[in-house]
């Protein structure tokens, strides 16, 4: 096998650590650990994870995100998207899950192919 053929099979990881800020697009095929300040496009093949001191205004594609700090922006992640207690979300998320833990701020459009809970789907009276 040469260098580039098992090179494809990593997943690479990447982290823009705290005091990076960067306006404009990012792209890559890893995860994505964001620690610091991103505005623009993020289009990864990985997961988006966005620690408790970061900011991200973006429009995100992703396969999945956990979020920790603060996002707005539009979300489009084929995997789960997790709001994690110190979270604020804003904008629209489009996944194939949701999941909000105690604490998070959340603020969004969900666009899913997931069922809502029975009480969540009843008509407002």
């Amino acid at each position: 096998m040469d260098r580039n053929s098992s090179r494809s099979t990593v997943t690479e990881a990447s982290t823009l650590g705290r005091g990076i800020s960067i306006k404009g697009r990012i792209a890559g095929g890893g995860d994505l650990t964001i620690e610091g300040l991103v505005e623009g496009e993020i289009a990864i093949e990985g997961e988006l994870r966005v620690s408790e001191q970061a900011e991200v205004r973006a429009k995100v594609e992703a396969a999945g995100a956990s979020i920790e700090g603060l996002f707005e922006g539009e979300l489009n992640a084929s995997g789960l998207v997790k709001a994690g207690p110190n979270a604020t979300v804003l904008g629209t998320i489009n996944a194939g899950g949701f999941a909000i833990e105690r604490g998070a701020k959340v603020s969004v459009d969900i666009a899913s192919e997931f069922d809502l809970p029975a009480e969540l789907g009843k008509p407002s009276r």
